[in-house]
């Protein structure tokens, strides 16, 4: 395999941002935001599991820094009438999660939320869970108020400048191992 290039690297200039979580389901919902389908093809389907989409809650919740969400800004002018104006490259596993917890059909620990703030819970093997709808007013607006996400905002032309940057972010790390991930939560786990 060569790392050489016909030409020089091109700086993708990309603008931070900082968004809330419901405001992208907002966007997705009405069809400025996609994440799936033709419009991103370079894109996988959902894969994380019901527990993964569970300790983003928690994350959220609990302040620790979430990566942020690459979008990008399309041409309006080359966009048709049902076209996105943005769309993920990369965290639609992230914003899926969200979506479902926002749509009330993600549940996480009653135990996470002050009792006030909890209006109805629903029983499960693993005890009382809620959804986003489950709370009070005041709950609602605690977790959104947390549920912040950095975004990092491309302008690049087409389809095939959005799937390198997509390889670019994903295809080129070290993925975490089992042994990896047994040895942080022994390590979590410790007393001492």
């Amino acid at each position: 395999m060569t790392h050489q290039t016909a030409g020089l690297i091109e700086h993708m200039s990309l603008n931070m941002t900082a968004r809330t979580a419901d405001g992208l389901i907002q966007m997705a919902k009405s069809g400025d935001l996609a994440w799936e389908g033709p419009h991103v093809p370079y894109q996988r389907g959902a894969v994380w599991t019901c527990d993964q989409q569970i300790q983003l809650i928690a994350s959220a919740l609990s302040g620790t820094p979430i990566p942020a969400i690459i979008l990008n800004r399309r041409d309006w002018d080359a966009c048709g009438p049902d076209d996105p104006y943005y769309v993920v490259i990369d965290g639609q596993q992230r914003l899926r999660a969200f979506a479902a917890w926002y749509d009330g059909t993600l549940a996480v620990p009653a135990s996470w939320w002050p009792a006030n703030w909890v209006e109805q819970t629903r029983d499960t093997d693993d005890g009382p869970y809620v959804t986003f709808n489950d709370l009070t007013v005041v709950g609602r607006r605690f977790f959104s108020s947390r549920a912040i996400i950095s975004v990092a905002e491309a302008s690049v032309c087409g389809i095939r400048a959005e799937a390198e940057v997509y390889l670019r972010v994903n295809g080129y790390g070290t993925a975490q191992t089992d042994e990896d991930m047994a040895n942080a939560a022994r390590v979590a786990a410790d007393p001492a």
